[in-house]
């Protein structure tokens, strides 16, 4: 599960993430972050005319611990695409525009690749799912998406 919210310029880009590894057949938690995260992205424009990443990979090590977790998501195909802002009314676009927002939503069809490395131990999975990303501001260089 990851969950990776970046605030605006007002809130200093503050990243915000949220990640957890769970065990399928007995529910353990296997790993959760404490919010010490490294980001590499690599940007694409797509059918919004914004540009998403079309891949991340994220590097997980939280503080004092060894155990670091890399998980990789590429997307392969845009499933679904809204643009709030475009298809919005007047009103709506109105309210949009004096939150200074253009909200967009997108899901892909991606892999995700999954490495968790514990000393000289070194678990790796990869498999396809779901990639939603909900963008919700303007374009802006410096939030490091």
């Amino acid at each position: 599960m990851i969950y990776d919210f970046v605030g605006t310029k007002k809130y200093d880009y503050t990243r915000i993430p949220f990640f957890g590894i769970e065990d399928n057949e007995t529910g353990k938690m296997i790993y959760m972050t404490d919010g010490n995260v490294e980001l590499d992205s690599r940007v694409e424009t797509n059918s919004t005319g914004k540009a998403f990443p079309k891949v991340s990979r994220y590097i997980f090590q939280n503080n004092g611990d060894s155990k670091k977790v890399e998980f990789t998501i590429k997307w392969k195909q845009e499933i679904e695409m809204r643009n709030m802002y475009k298809n919005a009314n007047a009103a709506m676009k109105a309210a949009f525009i004096a939150l200074n927002i253009q909200p967009v939503y997108m899901r892909y069809y991606a892999t995700g690749t999954l490495k968790i490395i514990d000393g000289d131990q070194v678990e790796e999975t990869s498999g396809d799912m779901i990639y939603e990303y909900n963008y919700m501001g303007k374009p802006d260089p410096l939030a490091k998406i």
